[in-house]
């Protein structure tokens, strides 16, 4: 669908079927390495009473690139997402995912590298791939229950850390009455580069293990901690630290690091601007929420329209904004001329890092000036000057507001009118795009 919710186009994968389902979403990966995105989900059909589960990859015009049916049957339903990744580090991505009592890898032309089981367990979530003990190989996570029957008296639990291959490395189990049908999550969550393993289950405890298996913490909730959905890590309140959220019947949990309960306050990083690309955030399902770095934004000038005279000193005030703060911000560029152009023209820029004032020369070349705002100088080239001494910057919250002390030349007179562009740059390289923000006329 567009951005409005209309449909572009949709696509019965099996329109020979008597009925088809899909219970997984979607995964998002550009499998055949060609710079555009392919999607890949579960199909199970029917045809003549008989379910058929087809792992299908399309490109973004729903054309079949290829299809992978699994063997027949499949087991119970198909309900892990795709997990996609290079496991073995030869530049192409291998899709992971599980089926009925079996975990299944699939190359990026459709063909199954291997499949295997893990003790007659059996998985409603979804496979998670990260570097755990950060070896340079990737490593498969994956929670699976065995549930209560005549042949097993009590529900058992385990998180299995498996190499590229499908082997395990080690396993963590949990007995007694418990199981989990939430996917494991992968993150650096202290900060000490050793990577952290979060998992609940409907014990009423939330697990943390180390890149070992080995146990770190568990957070004991009041109520069983069971939860479909999955947990999420994140920088609540923007103080470079993560927090971790999962769910239980009816109530959310937020702890930190080292698992004690969290509240977070206020903060100007929230989620409503932060959106997840995918299910478990990417397509490794790493469940690792990082913030994105917001963009800057030119805001306004003033004034934006007027006659203006040469041999006159005028303040235009500017003014640039940044979410993450105004201290993120690099450079703040004021552009006087007839076209985004640094030619010939009054062409200014406020440098934030090192507090330094500067005009582009005639040809565009080169910045000349370099001094502090307040201080007694002033900088010219054949169209403008800068007064650097009247000129000042302010910070404050997000914003970055420049009066700039400017006097036009004769040679910059006439009848063309001249535009007030903006632009500006963070300490990331992020930019904000060149923004009109008025229009003026310089003459006698």
């Amino acid at each position: 669908m567009n951005k409005n919710g209309e449909v572009i186009k949709k696509l019965y994968a099996d329109p020979a079927s008597e009925r088809a389902y899909i219970f997984t979403s979607p995964a998002l990966a550009d499998i055949n390495a060609d710079g555009k995105l392919e999607i890949l989900f579960i199909e199970l059909s029917y045809h003549a009473g008989a379910e058929k589960w087809t792992l299908y990859c399309l490109n973004k015009d729903f054309e079949a690139v290829w299809k992978y049916e699994l063997p027949s049957p499949a087991g119970s339903c198909v309900t892990s997402a795709m997990a996609v990744a290079d496991l073995d580090n030869n530049g192409t991505l291998e899709t992971v995912f599980w089926a009925g009592k079996t975990l299944y890898c699939v190359d990026n032309k459709g063909v199954l590298k291997w499949r295997k089981g893990i003790d007659n367990y059996e998985c409603y979530n979804s496979p998670a791939i990260a570097d755990v003990n950060k070896d340079g190989s990737q490593e498969i996570l994956i929670a699976v229950s065995k549930f209560f029957n005549d042949h097993n008296p009590k529900c058992n639990a385990k998180l299995c850390c498996l190499d590229k291959d499908g082997n395990v490395k080690w396993e963590y189990s949990v007995w007694g009455d418990t199981y989990t049908v939430s996917s494991p999550v992968v993150s650096d969550m202290a900060g000490d580069k050793d990577m952290k393993i979060l998992i609940h289950l409907n014990d009423q405890y939330f697990y943390c293990l180390n890149q070992n298996g080995q146990l770190i913490w568990r957070h004991a909730a009041d109520v069983p901690v069971y939860g479909k959905a999955c947990s999420a890590v994140a920088d609540l309140n923007g103080d470079d630290k993560l927090e971790v959220l999962f769910n239980s019947y009816n109530a959310l949990f937020c702890v930190d690091k080292d698992g004690k309960s969290f509240v977070p306050g206020q903060s100007r990083h929230t989620t409503d601007h932060n959106p997840w690309p995918m299910f478990m955030h990417d397509p490794q399902h790493t469940g690792y929420y990082k913030r994105i770095h917001y963009p800057p934004s030119a805001v306004s000038v003033t004034p934006s329209t007027g006659l203006f005279k040469p041999n006159i000193w005028y303040t235009f005030t500017t003014k640039v904004s940044d979410f993450d703060g105004a201290k993120d911000m690099a450079d703040s560029f004021f552009l006087i001329n007839y076209r985004v152009n640094g030619l010939y023209c009054g062409y200014f820029r406020y440098n934030c890092v090192n507090n330094k004032l500067y005009l582009r020369d005639n040809s565009d070349s080169a910045w000349v000036g370099g001094f502090n705002p307040g201080q007694g100088q002033v900088i010219e080239n054949s169209y403008v000057k800068l007064n650097c001494q009247n000129t000042r910057a302010t910070f404050s919250g997000n914003d970055l507001v420049v009066q700039w002390k400017v006097m036009f030349k004769s040679a910059f007179c006439g009848v063309t009118p001249k535009y007030l562009y903006l632009y500006a740059t963070d300490r990331a390289g992020v930019n904000s795009g060149w923004q009109k923000g008025g229009t003026i006329i310089v003459k006698w």
